[in-house]
């Protein structure tokens, strides 16, 4: 399965650990993972030689040639919430999941998501999820 991998970027890198072993995990179950790139800690700088018509172009060519995106969503990131609401509006099933090493509770907007092909392995409850006491903004 060519499967669309989607992680934060420039929104920070505190779970590259997590990135890595998704996708190391996703490859060795035989999926080919078009950016696999992304979890290598020198990502921004290979990224920075691309204009952003260059990787917008590159990624939306990606999503739409694979059968699925997963997301690793710990890490707020406008460009994973695009690529996400990118794929669902073209019908590919996608799916987030947060690290465990993660504090912050995901949105409700992605917990109480109700297209068929939105998954996310934690949905919480309405007012189940405590304020995050690191961040106290989520």
């Amino acid at each position: 399965m060519n499967i669309y991998f989607a992680c934060s970027i420039t929104g920070g890198r505190e779970f590259e650990s997590a990135y890595q072993e998704i996708v190391a995990a996703l490859v060795k179950d035989g999926h080919e993972i078009p950016t696999s790139h992304l979890v290598r800690s020198e990502v921004m700088e290979k990224e920075r030689l691309l204009t952003p018509q260059d990787v917008y172009e590159r990624d939306v060519n990606w999503i739409k040639n694979c059968d699925a995106l997963i997301a690793e969503v710990s890490t707020p990131s406008h460009g994973v919430g695009y690529e996400i609401s990118f794929a669902l509006n073209i019908s590919l099933s996608a799916s987030g999941y947060p690290s465990p090493m993660n504090h912050c509770p995901l949105p409700a907007s992605t917990r109480g998501a109700s297209d068929p092909t939105a998954r996310s392995p934690r949905k919480a409850r309405r007012g189940s999820s405590p304020r995050c006491s690191r961040c106290n903004l989520c």
